[in-house]
């Protein structure tokens, strides 16, 4: 394999010069640095630029690393060759990145845990629709099934969990190549092998089934389906809970023995900074965070088949706190095609989707859409996002955070950024911010602020952004988690068709 991955990877372990971006001060000129050392500097830097101007400048600085390097000739072998595909994903040269991660984890004489990574980065680039047209779909599967037997091979308990991560990126990318079914199935045979991975696939697995089809008469089978899958899920889960309760109890006996001052009167860990706190305290701390949360995904499977249950009935009233439009009600949209987006103003895809949704408007309102944006109350205030709006980017200066700042202001903040008040100030607090963020976004659409225990059990949501869509009569007809955005083509075809499908309804 070394003259494959010789010819593969001509390239050498040469200088990055200083500055990394173009505003950056220049420094000392070619610095020796690794691709593992430049990747480290590259991604540093720009995570310091706002949200949306990271992959620009990400790739600015990858394309002139990788310019030096090529102009050096040589190699970039085992690690370091991983880190090498990491720059030349970032400057956006999917194919590349994709055969250098290729010949990481084919190369057998590389430790088995460079191999994973290697394998799983490759598998996560063939879900990429650019690399996609390049290659060609059956190329893309032709490489997937290298992949896949791969990640088969791997029998290590202590490597279950790559394997798992590997075949969850090998699925994305079916699902990009239109292989649904075995998308479903791959998915499906991971979580009945490995019961952690029910957090991360039974969104896809239960949003899938309930996004894939917005006829009445298809309902019924959608329902039938989602039944046993939920069943095996909720079993699997519950595997999952049993595992990280006897992972916490390890962890909080070894603590004890060792420091039992660390742990309170009700045997639970002291309360200080996780900073201070010692490898066995954080050790229990992780455990008491992931045994919380995967008892917490599993009481949301406890209510996984309601959404089902909701496809073709009447849409649930929301109990509303504010709203910031003459719409009061669903009740007050009868007769119209309505789009409910829940979104936050944390949430950068919610914001990244609004582009998508000006665009529905312009071509729909005349023919009976309306989009009703819908935000939860959440007890605390979240300061206006400039930076994440595509629209509005330019409004923050590369280098620097936008203004107002992107963090939770619990009270009314003062000129050195502190904050004093009480609990009974958050609501009109909160009010007021999003009254700021609709106008500084241009959300020209009614928005609504619902009571914030009402989103998840009412509505099926599994995250942020989140759209159900309901028809003249006032019938839920359409689940999608997840963003809409103008440069997913495909996407956003889809669901124009399903639009117009609906819009086409006679109402009753």
């Amino acid at each position: 394999m070394r003259p494959m991955l010789a010819a593969l990877l001509v390239l050498a372990l040469v200088a990055l010069p200083g500055p990394l971006f173009a505003e950056d001060a220049p420094t000392k000129a070619d610095a020796l640095l690794k691709p593992s050392q430049a990747w480290q500097q590259i991604n540093a830097a720009s995570r310091k630029a706002p949200y949306a101007k990271r992959a620009d400048l990400t790739k600015a600085a990858s394309l002139a690393y990788l310019e030096r390097l090529s102009a050096q000739g040589g190699m970039a072998l085992g690690s370091e060759a991983l880190s090498l595909g990491f720059i030349q994903r970032g400057a956006q040269q999917w194919d590349q990145a994709a055969v250098t991660f290729h010949a990481v984890w084919a190369n057998a004489e590389h430790a088995d845990g460079l191999r994973d990574q290697g394998a799983m980065h490759e598998a996560a680039l063939l879900a990429n629709k650019d690399l996609r047209a390049k290659r060609g779909v059956e190329g893309c599967l032709q490489s997937l099934e290298g992949l896949r037997a791969y990640a088969a091979a791997i029998d290590s308990e202590k490597r279950s969990s790559m394997r798992s991560s590997i075949e969850n990126n090998i699925a994305n990318a079916l699902d990009g190549a239109k292989q649904k079914d075995a998308a479903r199935d791959l998915r499906i045979a991971v979580v009945k092998r490995d019961p952690m991975m029910v957090a991360r696939l039974y969104r896809s697995l239960l949003g899938g089934l309930l996004g894939s089809t917005h006829a009445l008469d298809g309902y019924a089978k959608v329902q039938s389906e989602s039944q046993g899958l939920i069943e095996l899920l909720a079993a699997q889960q519950a595997k999952a809970v049993e595992s990280l309760e006897a992972k916490q109890k390890d962890a909080m006996a070894k603590l004890v023995a060792s420091s039992p001052d660390s742990v309170d009167e009700s045997g639970k860990l002291k309360r200080k900074s996780v900073r201070a706190m010692s490898p066995l305290e954080r050790g229990v701390y992780n455990a008491d965070r992931q045994l919380a949360s995967g008892k917490s995904y599993a009481k949301r499977l406890e209510g996984a088949g309601a959404p089902f249950g909701m496809l073709g009935q009447p849409a649930p009233e929301w109990t509303l706190e504010h709203a910031y439009t003459d719409v009061k009600s669903l009740g007050d949209l009868k007769g119209k095609v309505v789009v409910l987006d829940f979104w936050a103003t944390w949430c950068p895809w919610c914001i990244r989707s609004f582009p998508a949704i000006r665009d529905l408007l312009k071509d729909y309102t005349d023919k009976g859409l309306v989009v009703v944006g819908v935000t939860a109350s959440s007890g605390s205030v979240y300061a206006a996002r400039y930076d994440l709006d595509d629209d509005l980017k330019d409004r923050a200066e590369a280098g620097k955070r936008a203004t107002p700042a992107a963090r939770m202001a619990r009270g009314t903040q003062k000129a050195d950024g502190k904050t004093i008040f009480s609990a009974e100030d958050y609501p009109a607090k909160e009010k007021e911010v999003i009254a700021t963020f609709i106008a500084n976004h241009k959300m020209n659409w009614p928005v609504v602020m619902i009571d914030k225990t009402e989103p998840g059990p009412k509505y099926a949501l599994g995250g942020w952004p989140h759209a159900v869509i309901i028809d003249r009569a006032g019938r839920v007809r359409y689940f999608k988690s997840g963003a809409l955005l103008r440069d997913r083509v495909d996407a956003v075809k889809k669901f124009r068709a399903m639009l117009e499908d609906l819009l086409a309804e006679k109402a009753k």
